[in-house]
């Protein structure tokens, strides 16, 4: 878990121009972005193997060229180059102690106009959440630990309703195990009744 002063943080939002597009694999692309702050990162965008369509990423709106141009990103059909000024929300990943965002969404910049929008958006975030201290209320906590305990509670009932239904399954199992036994042992039996008379 990462922090920005005493405040957890779960995603992170660039505004940075696209200085660099880099397609590793038929799985992996990264798109290096340049924030102005003295270093860039490499964003990361994966293909999703869980969705139906096979140019499908994990970010949300990108996808990946077809056959003949597999090595380009569209982000909503338009496509991806360099030089384009984007807002990017992602997590962050490290790769050899390198760190990287790995991509959620990523709105194409249209303007300078809308740039500025977004650096005072960032800004006014800064100033009026991160710059200040995060606290949580007794009430809060108190609210915080009960669902926590509710979350909890119905997570072990899960496991316990799901351990019932493997012995269950494991008694139907064993009891057709037994089934089968019986009856092979009385077909054989019946076998040799009608085999005793035959002559061989």
């Amino acid at each position: 878990m990462l922090f920005y002063q005493n405040h957890p943080v779960r995603f992170i939002y660039l505004v940075a121009l696209i200085v660099s597009i880099t397609t590793l694999s038929d799985d992996v692309a990264v798109i290096t972005l340049d924030d102005s702050s003295g270093a860039c990162i490499d964003a990361i965008v994966r293909r999703d193997a869980n969705h139906n369509d096979p140019l499908a990423t994990k970010a949300e709106g990108i996808t990946r060229g077809i056959t003949a141009d597999s090595t380009n990103l569209y982000l909503d059909k338009k496509l991806l180059v360099v030089g384009h000024v984007v807002k990017a929300k992602g997590t962050f990943t490290s790769f050899r102690d390198i760190r990287q965002v790995e991509l959620r969404r990523v709105f194409l910049i249209q303007d300078t106009m809308e740039e500025m929008e977004a650096w005072n958006a960032a800004a006014a975030f800064k100033r009026d959440i991160l710059l200040r201290p995060w606290k949580v209320s007794e009430e809060e906590r108190e609210l915080i630990d009960k669902r926590l305990k509710k979350e909890d509670s119905q997570s072990k009932l899960n496991k316990a309703r799901h351990a019932l239904s493997q012995k269950k399954h494991a008694r139907r199992s064993e009891k057709q195990r037994q089934k089968e036994i019986e009856e092979e042992a009385s077909r054989v039996i019946l076998e040799r009744e009608m085999n005793s008379g035959a002559l061989i």
